[in-house]
């Protein structure tokens, strides 16, 4: 046996894990069912529903009569509402572009 063995003792080298208190309530938590599992990915591979800008508009339209029936109406929320719809109406123009008759045809 080799006296370095003696002297450096090879479990003494292995090092333990030693838990900050987070980890520990954390842990704890778990176990008592009050938290929920951080370790499991959530799948945010979902696509966006596609919406079209009369949906929008429309939305957009029930939000303004909503904030106009409230006792404490605040003239920001209704101007705000007032430029998104003024927004989603330029993506509906910008939308409407006249195609020439060889693109037209190309479709069939």
């Amino acid at each position: 046996m080799d006296i370095r063995n003696l002297l450096n003792y090879l479990k003494e080298q292995i090092t333990s894990y030693t838990l900050d208190l987070d980890s520990i309530i954390e842990d704890h938590l778990e176990e008592a069912g009050l938290a929920p599992v951080l370790h499991e990915e959530e799948d945010d591979n979902k696509e966006v529903p596609a919406m079209s800008a009369a949906d929008a508009s429309k939305m957009l339209d029930k939000l303004a009569i909503f904030f106009m029936q409230q006792q404490d109406a605040d003239e920001s929320c209704v101007s705000s509402i007032q430029k998104l719809k003024d927004k989603v109406s330029m993506i509906r123009t910008n939308r409407m572009v006249q195609k020439n008759i060889d693109r037209f045809f190309k479709r069939i």
